[in-house]
């Protein structure tokens, strides 16, 4: 029982970690969306930008596929160990109604631990979607601003002669 009490505070933790750095991010993007200000990029940092993005997409697609695996895994184990507490109940001579049986295996610490391991997992996983869709965005408003910059140059090239 005592391993059980130590697994079920190790997930706790886990969540209760995941739940704080979610609370943060979303306070840091609160934070800094700021529509009355304008942000001005020179154009070695565009170039820089342009460069180093399509690698940082690459690295947080590679961590969804990673996130997506876990969180099937997680999926997995719940399953796996709601039928392991299922079969345990069975055995139990004092639930005699399916019913019974079925509420003693979803009540279960085991079953709440693998529970609580597949909230922790969604969430990561869709922690990962959402940093790969903001790079996306940056690299897509990167691009925009790229061209416009270009065409902002030829025109100033064509107003000077």
């Amino acid at each position: 029982m005592a391993d059980f009490q130590a697994i079920s505070d190790d997930n706790e933790k886990m969540l209760a970690v995941t739940r704080k750095e979610i609370e943060s991010l979303r306070q840091s993007v609160d934070s800094d969306i700021d529509i009355d200000s304008e942000i001005t990029y020179t154009d070695e940092q565009i170039e820089k930008l342009l460069k180093k993005l399509p690698v940082v997409m690459y690295h947080a697609a590679e961590q969804i596929v990673l996130r997506l695996m876990e969180f099937k895994e997680s999926k997995r184990r719940l399953k796996k160990t709601l039928s392991n507490e299922m079969m345990k109940a069975r055995l139990d001579a004092t639930l005699t109604a399916v019913g019974d049986r079925k509420a003693a295996a979803e009540n279960s610490q085991a079953v709440e631990d693998a529970e609580i391991v597949l909230i922790n997992a969604e969430a990561e996983y869709r922690m990962a979607e959402y940093r790969y869709d903001s790079y996306d965005n940056l690299y897509t408003a990167v691009k925009k601003l790229s061209a416009m910059r270009i065409e902002q140059n030829k025109a100033q090239e064509r107003a000077d002669r």
